[in-house]
């Protein structure tokens, strides 16, 4: 009889606790500014001013940021702020070649 009882307490505490799941706080949700699927707002991920998913945050942080060319010394490719043009050649601050005239060759830094 005991057992019974128990056993009848146990499967009343747990339908209770399925019913009382359900009735707690909501997490807001945000939609993807890319792909336009429904993201828990505390998970998405802001990326220029804009919530996106991961999958879609991810390609947003791979993207170029404006136009980019590659370093004609090295190859290194970076934005066209960080580069210095001579001619039709882009060149990265490290390569650029120095004018004609100038008494000295700068050296390329470690590890470029």
């Amino acid at each position: 009889m005991i057992r019974k009882t128990i056993l009848i307490a146990l499967l009343c505490l747990a339908c209770g606790a399925i019913l009382a799941a359900g009735c707690g706080p909501k997490a807001e949700a945000a939609k993807c500014a890319d792909c336009g699927m429904a993201v828990a707002k505390d998970q998405a991920t802001l990326v220029g001013g804009k919530l996106y998913c991961s999958h879609c945050a991810a390609v947003q942080a791979a993207k170029p940021a404006g136009e980019q060319h590659a370093c004609a010394a090295c190859g290194m490719t970076m934005g066209a702020a960080d580069m210095v043009r001579q001619g039709d050649q882009w060149y990265c601050s490290c390569c650029v070649p120095v004018a004609a005239g100038a008494d000295s060759t700068p050296a390329a830094p470690a590890g470029h």
